[in-house]
Formats: structure tokens, sequence, C-alpha cells
């Protein structure tokens, strides 16, 4: 078994394929605009009525209180939907210069290199502990050759009281 020591893989991004590319980023800023509708919608709500208060429209002229219920029901989905258009035209321009850009200079180019995980070893020795003597610890160590034994320098419990015998 030979053992590769510097083993690297270089990946190079070429082309972006733009309709795979329309349906994933579609989806994704589709959600993305409605959870920033989802948090928009009290700041719309607050916008229109200062707005109301401030042209004083009376409610005779429109009735605003079914409009505005409407309204922020429908926020999230309007914002969603112009998210996910407009963003995603961005974005398709975006990866049509990428694409353009890596014809001429090459694509991005990825170097990634696997590292050979560390193994240790850990071996634990249990001591064995007599009442007249000190007590050990146990030890772990990455090398099982050079154990040592630690003494427990505390006071030393009384031994056990006898076994009963017949009782």
């Amino acid at each position: 078994m030979r053992k590769i020591e510097n083993m690297s893989m270089k990946y190079e991004l070429k082309t972006i394929p733009v309709w795979a590319f329309i349906k994933i980023a579609f989806f994704v800023n589709l959600v993305a605009g409605f959870i920033l509708g989802l948090l928009l919608t009290p700041f719309v709500f607050l916008l229109l009525i200062f707005l109301i208060g401030l042209f004083q429209l009376q409610s005779t002229e429109f009735d605003f209180n079914g409009s505005i219920d409407t309204l922020m029901i429908a926020v999230p989905f309007v914002i969603s939907f112009c998210c996910a258009f407009f963003l995603t035209l961005f974005e398709i321009v975006v990866v049509a210069i990428y694409n353009i850009f890596s014809k001429f200079m090459g694509g991005v180019v990825l170097n990634l290199q696997s590292a050979e995980p560390e193994y240790k070893t850990v071996k634990t020795v249990k001591a064995v502990v007599t009442p007249n003597q000190p007590k050990n610890t146990i030890i772990k160590t990455n090398n099982p050759d050079k154990v040592e034994n630690y003494n427990h320098t505390g006071i030393d419990a009384p031994p056990p009281p006898p076994p009963v015998i017949g009782g």
C-alpha cells in the first residue's frame, strides 16, 4: 500500500448552466422574498396608517378598512414575486457575464487538498488499591510504555468492616 503524501484535486468552474441556475435561483428568491415580505408587512401597515392620517382621507370617500386588510395579506406574496423576478433577472446577468469572462480568461479554480486524519491511541490503565498503601489514580496516556503511578496524598479512608459470618 503506497501512501500518497500531498494529494490535491483541482476543480474549475468553466461555465454555469443558465437554465438550471434560473430554476434554483427563482425558487430561492421566492422563499427569501416571502420571508422578507412577512418582515416588511408591519412597516407597510404603519406607513399606510401614517399616509391616511397625513392626507386626512375620510372613510366616506374610500373604504380603507377592507382595503388595508386585503393589502396586508397580499404584501408578502407581492414582495416574494417581485424579489423572485427582479433578483433572478439580476443574477442571470451576473451569470452571463461570468460565462463570457470564463471563456476568455478561464473559470474559477479550486485547489482542494485532502488531509489525512491523525489517530492518537489512548490507553486507560487501572491501578490496584490496597488498604494500607497510597491510592493510585487512573492514567490516560498516548504512550502505554510510560505509565507512571501517581500517589494520592490525601487522607486514606479506613478499611471496610469485616464481613459478618453466620448472621
